[in-house]
């Protein structure tokens, strides 16, 4: 009799914590934010860590003196998705431009990536030929290297990207040339600057090719490709200029979206179609 008693005090207290885990596991699980919101909010602090050293941000794409294209601007943004410490002078320096870049970084100690992925960028920029394609035989190995921070965790292709840049005049990646803050005469918190899937299909993190404005759909995860296309069923995560990640619903309205992606054709829009996304399922 005193056993079974035991027994039933056991079952009610193992009860007793479950349902008292239960509320936090739901809001571990309801607040965290996803691998690829993540990834665009450190692919956003890049991009202004660029823009403080260079006043601009990178190009879309590199040309050489011919105009035939080099590679992405993924590539000149890797320096800026780690930060350095003395052994990292030993790299090429070819990647330093307009200032010094590893003593900024030893300032900043702006880390947004662990010492694995960090070491794999400092092998990148040792070896990596700024003056030839990526797809070059004397590059076209370290562009295989697998970067997971241009990738979502669903994605098993290797050396491939999911976050893109929209290209076109007048929206924040002209072909042309770089912009800086100065040409987001819509504010740079009404931009968007770098979105998510884009169901671009094998397209290697170096290789020059993104959205192009012309030619894209406006609808998210719409039938028509390529456009914006998230994990999640919902709707897709997006990038502002102004640093910001936010997650907009496959219900806005396209032209909300053809006028976010323009960063000067003034209207200012507001998006009555965002929401926090259920988990994301993998697609």
């Amino acid at each position: 009799m005193k056993s079974r008693w035991v027994i039933l005090a056991l079952v009610g207290l193992a009860a007793f914590l479950l349902l008292g885990l239960l509320p936090a596991v739901n809001i571990e699980t309801k607040y965290r934010r996803p691998e690829q919101e993540r990834a665009l909010h450190n692919i956003s602090l890049a991009l202004h860590n660029y823009h403080d050293i260079y006043n601009s941000f990178p190009p879309a794409i590199v040309y050489n003196e011919e105009g035939e294209k080099l590679y992405s601007w993924r590539v000149l943004l890797l320096p800026f998705l780690v930060s350095y410490d003395d052994e990292s002078t030993q790299g090429n320096h070819d990647w330093d431009r307009s200032t010094d870049l590893w003593d900024y970084f030893e300032l900043r100690r702006r880390t947004h990536v662990d010492r694995r992925i960090g070491s794999q960028i400092r092998k990148f920029m040792a070896e990596f030929d700024l003056t030839q394609a990526w797809d070059s035989p004397a590059n076209r190995h370290l562009s295989e290297m697998d970067f997971e921070l241009y990738r979502r965790p669903n994605n098993e292709t290797g050396a491939t990207t999911d976050y893109f840049a929209v290209t076109g005049p007048d929206t924040a990646w002209p072909l042309d040339r770089p912009t800086n803050f100065g040409d987001f005469l819509d504010g740079s918190s009404n931009s968007i600057m770098i979105v998510e899937g884009g169901d671009v299909v094998d397209v290697c993190w170096a290789e020059p090719r993104d959205l192009e404005f012309e030619k894209m759909n406006f609808k998210i995860n719409g039938p028509e490709r390529p456009g914006i296309f998230g994990r999640a069923t919902e709707g897709a995560y997006i990038a502002r200029a102004d640093g910001s990640t936010e997650f907009l619903s496959k219900k806005t309205d396209p032209d909300t979206i053809k006028s976010l992606l323009l960063i000067n054709d003034a209207p200012i829009q507001t998006l009555k179609e965002s929401t926090t996304p259920t988990i994301p399922q993998d697609r």
